[in-house]
This record gives structure tokens, C-alpha cells and sequence, in this order.
């Protein structure tokens, strides 16, 4: 379990801006109907190695990555569980490294949070 879901459950926040509703945690947190900020999941690969993606089914052949205890909505989690060359990796810059030395084919993320990681990068 997440950080700030062990002190949600120990009525410590009264807010938390990025977690995805799932029914583990609508179990002991509440969700406002309204998101506060949508962060598209996205696929990334190297450039050139997937022209267009119609769906999930097209990355069962593929290894991918996601950051570790991440949550991408139902659908994609169910997806994400069926598959056995997915690895749980700790931080979106070591995702991103796994895929620049070719040890996965994709990363699964955020949309915002890899454009902030990508901005990041620019900026140092």
C-alpha cells in the first residue's frame, strides 16, 4: 500500500491529488466525482519501434515497464496483471533508462508525469 494511503487510513490527509479509483481503495477512501487533474496514461517506446498503438492487446509480445504500485484505471490494471513480461520498476527515471538500454520495449505512465520527468531533464 501506498505512503499516503497508510496515513489517509489513519485520518492524517484530507487530500491526495494523483491516485487512481480502484476498489481497493474506495474501500476506505473517498473519491469527489470530479477528477482534479487528468493524467492520460501513455506508452512510450523508442523512437520508430511501435508506429501506432490501437490497443492494449498489441503489447502482450512486448516487454514494458510501469513504475511501481502505480494504478492506471481497471482496464489497464486488469490488462497489466494478465501479463507476465511487465516490470514493476522504482521511479520514473529508471523506467525510462530501462527502455534507452533496451531491456523493455515500452513504458507505461502518466502522460503529465513523463512530460515532467522529459521537462526535468531539459531544464539540468
Amino acid at each position: 500500500m501506498e505512503k499516503g494511503s497508510k496515513k489517509r487510513q489513519r485520518c492524517k490527509i484530507d487530500f491526495i491529488p494523483a491516485l487512481k479509483n480502484t476498489p481497493e481503495r474506495r474501500a476506505y477512501l473517498e473519491f469527489t466525482e470530479e477528477s482534479f487533474a487528468a493524467n492520460s496514461v501513455a506508452v512510450f517506446t523508442r523512437k520508430g519501434e511501435i508506429a501506432q498503438l490501437n490497443g492494449l492487446w498489441q503489447l502482450s509480445n512486448s516487454h514494458g515497464s510501469i513504475n511501481a504500485g502505480d494504478r492506471h484505471g481497471e482496464q489497464i490494471d486488469t490488462f497489466l496483471k494478465q501479463q507476465h513480461n511487465i516490470q514493476q520498476i522504482h521511479g520514473i527515471a529508471q523506467n525510462f533508462q530501462m527502455l534507452k538500454m533496451k531491456r523493455v520495449d515500452y513504458v507505461l505512465t502518466g502522460l503529465l508525469s513523463a512530460q515532467d520527468y522529459q521537462n526535468q531533464r531539459v531544464r539540468k
